[in-house]
């Protein structure tokens, strides 16, 4: 049985995503620019979305039947990560084929790393942290304690690091330095955390963690235009800092919100069919967005004002790939497994 309030959750976690991919047009108009700003202050409001996932996955990862044995556990995670995964890397490679811009050679580096579909990065995280997670989850609720504060020190030391040793290599630049398991791990344990001890933990209210998020997000505005313009990709970082802070103040709105939940209907119905389908829609996004924006850009203006442009792509691809969620269900009938293969079940 599907968590409906989570779905929901789960559903705006997948506008967010489209939309910090769509307002990476926003970033290439000169630093300064009214559009740059746009750009640049939009992304510190939706940075939360791989975190929110992350720290969900922790949540219920005790829920449902144990599995028969570590190795069982682990292969049907992997399982539930990997064939998706392997079947848009296809459609992805196939597309690259027939636009003459696929280079084979470089297949190998492109699954392993996830660019094969552009922005597979969380799929490689998640595929380390399903490996690592019958180890997490027996850790103990004291040990989880002092595990989620030293690992996000872990976390934003490496994300500074990497930049104040000035090593100009891989590890510096992205997908690399969103790779590593244990960038992501303090939300994971988090989530492990409140799915461990939920009911007996009190988040006050919602109107408090609103505003401390609504703070900390204003936090990692002042934090992004530090780093600019020398250091955009750390300005606009889903793991600086202030930007972690921002994302667990979100999951604390999201549980604290949880007690005020009463229907679905609307807004919450249309955000929580899109998060029944936040797979699908993470992996094969990045397929319409690229030709949602070069049509826009044939409407004279509109590039020039990133506000419309964006808010455009981001309604027209979610759009777009709803009504191909809508046509392969209709094609497959129900058959789970299809479902299943593009990251709709």
């Amino acid at each position: 049985m599907r968590n409906l309030y989570w779905d929901v959750w789960k559903g705006l976690a997948i506008v967010a995503v489209v939309a910090i991919h769509a307002c990476g047009s926003a970033l290439a108009f000169p630093d300064g620019s009214a559009n740059h700003t746009f750009g640049i202050v939009l992304r510190q409001f939706i940075n939360f979305p791989v975190v929110l996932f992350v720290f969900l996955s922790g949540m219920f990862a005790l829920q449902g039947t144990a599995p028969r044995s570590w190795v069982a556990g682990i292969q049907s995670r992997v399982r539930r990560l990997l064939v998706p995964y392997l079947v848009w890397a296809a459609v992805y490679t196939c597309a690259k084929a027939l636009t003459g811009k696929l280079v084979v050679a470089d297949l190998p580096e492109m699954l392993a790393t996830g660019t094969v579909i552009s922005v597979g990065y969380y799929v490689i995280v998640m595929l380390q942290i399903a490996v690592l997670s019958p180890v997490l989850e027996r850790l103990s609720s004291n040990a989880l304690k002092l595990a989620i504060p030293v690992s996000i020190v872990v976390s934003f030391t490496f994300t500074y690091g990497i930049r104040a040793s000035e090593i100009d290599g891989l590890w510096s630049q992205f997908p690399y330095n969103a790779l590593p398991f244990f960038l992501w791990l303090p939300f994971y344990l988090a989530g492990l955390a409140f799915g461990r001890n939920g009911s007996a933990v009190s988040f006050g209210s919602w109107q408090l963690w609103l505003a401390l998020a609504l703070l900390s997000a204003a936090a990692s505005v002042a934090e992004a235009f530090v780093w600019i313009p020398g250091a955009v990709d750390l300005a606009i970082s889903q793991l600086k800092l202030s930007s972690m802070i921002t994302s667990l103040c979100v999951c604390a709105l999201a549980i604290a919100l949880a007690r005020t939940w009463t229907h679905l209907s609307g807004w919450r119905w249309a955000l929580s069919w899109l998060g029944a389908r936040s797979f699908y829609f993470y992996l094969s996004h990045m397929l319409v967005l690229g030709v949602v924006q070069a049509g826009l850009r044939r409407i004279p203006g509109i590039e020039a004002v990133q506000p419309a442009f964006v808010s455009a792509a981001v309604i027209i691809t979610i759009a777009l790939c709803a009504a191909g969620a809508v046509a392969f269900e209709f094609l497959v009938k129900g058959h789970r497994n299809a479902l299943r293969w593009v990251g709709i079940a």
